[in-house]
């Protein structure tokens, strides 16, 4: 059996105000996607059927990488956020070592 270890990048110095644009349920498939919510100064992540809020239940906190894309300690995957050309933020991107997956905004 073999472990893979990741170096986590940097936390970047971003405002946590920004954090309130990310804030949102995001679709992977028809029924199921990612929460994302703010407590404070911390941005989290949790999978949760489409609708259903358990914020607290399962969430892992988001660090940030830049501005607008996040990691999680020890994983490689990372989370961009995408906006609109008024600065909405409409779409998450998770970008895996080996493909990408769209979740489009549906809530909030």
């Amino acid at each position: 059996m073999q472990a893979q270890i990741f170096d986590d990048p940097l936390i970047a110095q971003v405002d946590p105000a920004t954090y309130d644009a990310f804030v949102g349920q995001y679709e992977l498939t028809p029924g199921m996607g990612d929460l994302i919510t703010r407590q404070g100064d911390k941005l989290f992540g949790q999978d949760l059927p489409v609708g259903q809020e358990a914020p607290g239940v399962d969430r892992t906190e988001l660090l940030p990488e830049s501005p607008d894309t996040f990691f999680i300690r020890g994983d490689p995957t990372r989370r961009t956020f995408l906006k609109d050309q008024s600065g909405k933020v409409i779409r998450s991107v998770l970008h895996f070592p080996d493909r990408e997956i769209v979740r489009e905004k549906k809530i909030r």
